[in-house]
């Protein structure tokens, strides 16, 4: 069993009201799906069984700006001309934004109607684990006796709901052997070889399933997750564009291959306002000492090491009374940045300092260790 619902926001009324009304819907009916699966008379799934080895997947999409080009034409909308001439010129995103601002004001009905069109939401469910039909297919194969005309579809199945990682991994290389031209098995096993750190394996499978299926977005996104694991930063860069190019919403994944890759600038209009320690880091990588530190500290809550980040923020602008401060929070939190402050770099200039000395030191009821 196969099932994709789509639910797109409603261009009725104002888009400020309908603006989440579609991940409204799809949280909705994930809940529906779920209780529906957990309560059902017949072969009741636990709750092990529904969230783990991705039975059920909701995703949020929201296309880039420039798909509208693709939904509008210049005959249906007089300002096609001025929107294209914004969506494709080479400018930062700020900028784009605060042209396009303009020109929804000039243009109601792009704002009302179409602008809430690119933004859409996906539940899918694959197989039903618990299915005793299911079961008695992986009995066959395990004995070594499941029929040769046994679908993909069937194998995917069986696999998800395999006991072990082990019999998971041989029933996807049973369905890459017996149907090697779908892409979904590849994908499948790439997903097993990524959570098992084996990223090398995953780079290969998410590669053959992207040749396999060129419009499979989450493929070219899982490949450059894989890359980005391995330190192909510049190759991971690439997929994770592909992938946006597909609709597959991006962005974070392209600001964490550009930061290791050292475009901070790039990373920084990739990051959202929510990533304060990523962007921050860029900030230090650009030597915008005090820019790193505004952003850390308009956090609603600090963290250990977002705070151990605002010591090193401190020290590129040399406040040692920020670097002291930050410090000694961040070790009262979690002792393990004592241990990293040993060794930290920038911190050197500190060593002999009384007053870094004393924000070094245990929190008090710490435990010892024994000399």
């Amino acid at each position: 069993m196969e099932i994709q619902i789509t639910s797109s926001a409603s261009p009725d009324g104002e888009s400020k009201d309908n603006e989440n009304l579609a991940f409204k819907r799809m949280e909705s009916i994930h809940k529906l799906v779920v209780r529906e699966l957990m309560t059902r008379a017949v072969n009741p799934m636990t709750s092990s069984e529904v969230f783990a080895q991705g039975f059920i997947s909701s995703r949020w999409n929201e296309q880039p700006w420039d798909s509208l080009l693709h939904i509008l034409s210049p005959k249906q909308f007089k300002g096609y001309a001025k929107l294209k001439e914004v969506l494709t010129e080479n400018d930062t995103i700020a900028s784009k934004k605060e042209k396009l601002e303009k020109i929804l004001r000039d243009y109601p009905a792009l704002r009302d109607t179409y602008f809430p069109m690119l933004r859409n939401c996906t539940v899918e469910i694959l197989s039903t684990p618990s299915d005793q039909t299911i079961v008695s297919d992986l009995e066959q194969f395990n004995k070594g006796k499941l029929p040769k005309n046994t679908s993909c579809t069937r194998l995917i199945q069986m696999a998800l709901a395999a006991e072990s990682t082990a019999l998971s991994v041989r029933i996807y290389q049973k369905a890459i052997a017996s149907f090697p031209e779908d892409y979904r098995a590849h994908f499948k096993l790439g997903m097993i070889h990524f959570q098992e750190n084996n990223y090398a394996e995953a780079e290969q499978a998410f590669q053959q399933a992207a040749l396999l299926n060129p419009k499979s977005a989450e493929s070219y996104n899982n490949l450059g997750a894989s890359q980005a694991m391995l330190r192909k930063y510049a190759a991971a860069l690439q997929n994770f564009e592909k992938a946006e190019g597909l609709q597959r919403q991006s962005l974070p994944n392209k600001a964490y291959a550009a930061s290791q890759m050292g475009r901070f600038q790039e990373a920084l209009a990739w990051y959202g306002k929510d990533a304060a320690m990523n962007r921050a880091v860029c900030h230090l990588g650009l030597e915008q000492g005090l820019e790193a530190v505004r952003v850390l500290q308009e956090q609603e809550t600090s963290t250990a090491a977002s705070l151990y980040l605002t010591a090193i923020a401190g020290a590129h602008i040399n406040d040692i009374a920020l670097v002291c401060e930050s410090l000694k929070s961040a070790i009262s939190k979690d002792l393990q940045f004592r241990e990293a402050a040993k060794t930290e770099a920038e911190f050197n200039a500190y060593r002999r300092n009384p007053q870094f000395r004393e924000a070094m030191k245990l929190p008090s009821g710490s435990l010892r260790s024994n000399p």
